[in-house]
């Protein structure tokens, strides 16, 4: 009843304006960090996954705004999201930001810091990380899902949610308690 309520409220109070739930996939499909981008720092984690510096200035995000259509007085209601985390190893190119509004982003947060540990801790692939990121980013019905906390953790959220593993690395099936 509650997260009813929730969506109920954000709904109506969103009603003047219908801002993007999911980012234009032609236009931020996403992208990872590579050695030769200008914003590379280091390699990190024991996949040795390149890691960019965050690097968007205040005339970057208006005009990301103003791709998605975001009008000037809404745009306090968001914040320029990574579609991959710099974490796991996105980077500031424009392909891989999108505004996302600030209600979407506490839906994610829990999620990209728990694939941040998973793959700092070598038990997940970048390559699965990025998958789980962009079923979450690219999911146009997340607000009528459960919040990622009710599922208890990375591998139940990946089980329940019907994630197919067929093609995602060894590394992870180890780590992961069979069902």
């Amino acid at each position: 009843m509650k997260k009813l309520f929730t969506i109920l409220i954000f709904l109506l109070s969103s009603s003047c304006y219908t801002f993007p739930y999911v980012p234009n996939p032609d236009t931020s499909p996403g992208h990872l960090c590579t050695p030769t981008d200008y914003d590379f720092s280091r390699y990190r984690y024991p996949e040795r996954i390149p890691y960019c510096e965050r690097n968007v200035s205040y005339p970057r995000k208006q005009k990301l705004y103003d791709k998605y259509n975001i009008p000037k007085n809404q745009r306090r209601s968001y914040t320029i999201d990574h579609i991959i985390c710099l974490c796991i190893g996105g980077s500031n190119w424009d392909k891989n930001l999108w505004p996302e509004h600030k209600t979407l982003r506490d839906y994610r947060k829990p999620l990209e810091y728990d694939l941040y540990l998973y793959v700092r801790e070598g038990r997940i692939s970048q390559k699965c990380a990025v998958e789980i990121i962009k079923e979450s980013k690219f999911d146009r019905d997340l607000l009528l899902k459960p919040r990622y906390e009710s599922y208890g953790g990375l591998e139940n959220y990946i089980n329940r949610r019907g994630i197919d593993w067929e093609n995602c690395d060894e590394v992870y099936r180890r780590t992961t308690p069979s069902q």
